[in-house]
């Protein structure tokens, strides 16, 4: 019913969420599946340090985060520090990536 109520007032903004389990070392193998079904959930053992692999690779993909990796013309790609791309910051299209570098709109149409 709330659900039902904050669609038709549309004065809420709902927002993703990641559920993080840690001490998958105390549990069973099925247990651990068990959870891990769910794609909002992540499972980790920080004293094991397990799973935090996956953990970072749901995080980007929920935050909509892209690597990209730039060069020079005539070297070789710059892999130690790529620009990290977001819909939230121009976006993650060449021209994003243009505008985070220049940091300033120089007015180019593309």
């Amino acid at each position: 019913m709330d659900d039902l109520i904050d669609c038709i007032e549309g004065n809420r903004k709902f927002v993703k969420c990641l559920y993080v389990y840690n001490k998958i070392d105390t549990i069973s193998l099925e247990e651990v599946s068990e959870i891990a079904k769910d794609s909002n959930n992540a499972v980790v053992s920080a004293m094991d340090k397990l799973g935090f692999d996956i953990l970072r690779e749901k995080i980007w993909d929920m935050l909509g985060l892209v690597r990209a990796y730039t060069k020079r013309k005539g070297a070789r790609p710059d892999f130690v520090e790529p620009l990290i791309l977001t819909q939230g910051r121009h976006g993650t299209t060449v021209k994003g990536a243009i505008l985070q570098i220049h940091k300033v709109s120089f007015g180019f149409y593309f």
